[in-house]
């Protein structure tokens, strides 16, 4: 089946769909949902070509910063998807994240690794502990150069789960919620911690 984006779908009328960035010509920073969660470019995002029409490309220095916002920190079941396309893989780089990680990882990050695996870290902010305090959980396959791809992470509340173009790429059993500190970053395309943007996501990005 070919792929369908998700505004011609009854999807886009979920009250769930928190945020959606199609990333139109002429539209790069829109919020498609209805929620008004506006994007603010860092740096210079340009306009691309998407697998449906318009896309984003972002290099080294280029990411978007929302301003925080409860729906954007879910504390039970959720999903993060995108397509997807690397410059350059061998770093880690950033998809979508809420979070940060001070004293405590706190909340969500959704990235391709150095070794160009899709990767999720969850944090519930209650301290810096693997399986404890936060999971990090790094799907099967490895991904290529200039080529596209629609990557999925879910977590139902008791098992998180990576999608590659519509199949399973792995899973891990895991209870951990996600919460938030006081000071949350929200960023599209780059990780912040505590203030830096870094991690910056190479390459193109649609319908996130």
């Amino acid at each position: 089946m070919a792929a369908q984006e998700l505004t011609k779908t009854v999807l886009k009328d979920n009250a769930n769909l928190k945020a959606y960035y199609r990333f139109e010509s002429g539209a790069l920073t829109t919020d498609s949902s209805g929620n008004s969660h506006t994007l603010t470019a860092i740096s210079d995002p340009a306009e691309d070509t998407g697998v449906f029409g318009g896309g984003v490309a972002l290099d080294t220095d280029d990411c978007y910063t929302i301003v925080d916002h409860a729906s954007l920190k879910p504390t039970g079941a959720f999903t993060i998807g995108a397509w997807i396309n690397l410059n350059a893989s061998g770093s880690n780089q950033l998809i979508f994240q809420t979070y940060s990680q001070n004293s405590n990882v706190a909340g969500i990050q959704f990235q391709v690794t150095a070794a160009g695996k899709l990767n999720t870290i969850i944090g519930k902010n209650t301290g810096t502990t693997l399986n404890t305090d936060y999971k990090d959980f790094t799907a099967n396959t490895t991904l290529s150069d200039s080529t596209t791809y629609f990557a999925v992470l879910t977590w139902d509340t008791s098992t998180i789960q990576i999608y590659l173009n519509g199949a399973f790429d792995g899973s891990v059993a895991s209870a951990i919620a996600p919460a938030y500190a006081a000071t949350n970053y929200v960023r599209v395309g780059a990780v912040n911690t505590s203030g830096t943007n870094l991690n910056f996501f190479n390459g193109m990005m649609d319908d996130l």
